[in-house]
């Protein structure tokens, strides 16, 4: 660093603007998913794992929904530009997921979650499933709160620490067992 750089504006890199939406189980964050898709244009839901895209094309189609649904593998940030970015899943490593997510600067990114999840229930999903029901919350009611946002990336950052050498998977389950032996 020159004495010169010492008066240079520092670049501020845009925050990522992530907001976590939580079910209680798969169900109710397909009736969420679908609520979304109606209210808002020009949606891009995108998966991390094959087989969160397959399962989550089958449950629409079910429910005579129809949507692409991306791979984030397969995609580049232009593809996705002007889009509002819905993602299924949460990847289980922070690095890998804010690495895909900074390139969305400035836009908000909604990151659909249910309690019944490989990584909710890791930390601790049950215990929450059972508040959230003496609360009487149903299953297509939906939480939101900066705190389980707060509390999902410190799960990350713990997986993080856990897993030296990465494993590819096709599943969030698969992730799990090849990865947390």
């Amino acid at each position: 660093m020159g004495f010169f750089d010492l008066f240079k504006k520092k670049e501020i890199k845009p925050a990522i603007i992530k907001k976590d939406l939580v079910w209680i189980n798969e169900r109710g964050k397909l009736l969420g998913c679908i609520d979304l898709l109606q209210q808002r244009r020009n949606v891009a839901l995108v998966a991390w794992f094959p087989d969160t895209r397959s399962r989550w094309l089958t449950l629409l189609n079910e429910e005579n929904f129809f949507h692409d649904i991306w791979l984030v593998r397969e995609t580049n940030p232009i593809q996705l530009a002007n889009k509002q970015l819905i993602m299924l899943e949460h990847y289980p490593l922070k690095d890998k997921e804010e690495a895909f997510l900074s390139s969305f600067s400035n836009q908000e990114i909604l990151v659909l979650n249910s309690l019944d999840e490989p990584l909710l229930e890791l930390f601790g999903g049950g215990r929450i499933v059972n508040l959230m029901e003496r609360m009487g919350l149903q299953e297509n009611d939906m939480v939101e709160h900066s705190l389980i946002t707060k509390s999902l990336v410190r799960a990350q950052e713990k997986l993080t620490q856990k897993v030296t050498l990465e494993s590819p998977a096709q599943s969030m389950k698969e992730w799990f067992e090849k990865n947390l032996r």
